[in-house]
């Protein structure tokens, strides 16, 4: 895998342009104050990642990158989400309300579908939702 310091960079701009809500929450809290709430935390990962890497990292990883940039970062943006933490191919996801997160979750969903029609099934990157 390449994880030279221009995509450390990369991650950690864009880890912390999504994590802006959640860094403005905790910095609201001062010592004295503590403030309890309900959140909604979505877990994703991409379904057969081990064996996409193993046939194709470069481009698989290329693409996970595009998938992040183009749909899946700018949904969570869209529902007000926050990054909590990103593995390899995983991402937990802290939501204000479970709605938000649903949404989100249905709307990344659905432009896999749309971005997986023109793809083989072998190649693709998330399963997408059975069609109607």
């Amino acid at each position: 895998m390449n994880s030279g310091k221009g995509e450390g960079k990369l991650n950690y701009r864009r880890n912390w342009r999504l994590n802006q809500t959640c860094l403005a929450r905790q910095e609201s809290l001062s010592e004295e104050q503590v403030e309890r709430g309900l959140a909604a935390i979505l877990a994703a990962d991409v379904a057969g990642y081990s064996r996409l890497i193993e046939r194709d990292e470069v481009g698989t990883l290329a693409r996970l990158r595009t998938l992040r940039r183009d749909l899946i970062d700018p949904r969570i943006a869209e529902h007000q989400g926050c990054v909590v933490k990103t593995t390899g191919d995983g991402l937990l996801i802290e939501f204000q309300s479970v709605i938000d997160a649903v949404r989100c979750a249905v709307e990344v969903q659905e432009g896999m579908a749309e971005r997986n029609a023109q793809i083989p099934q072998d190649r693709r990157s998330v399963n997408s939702p059975p069609q109607p």
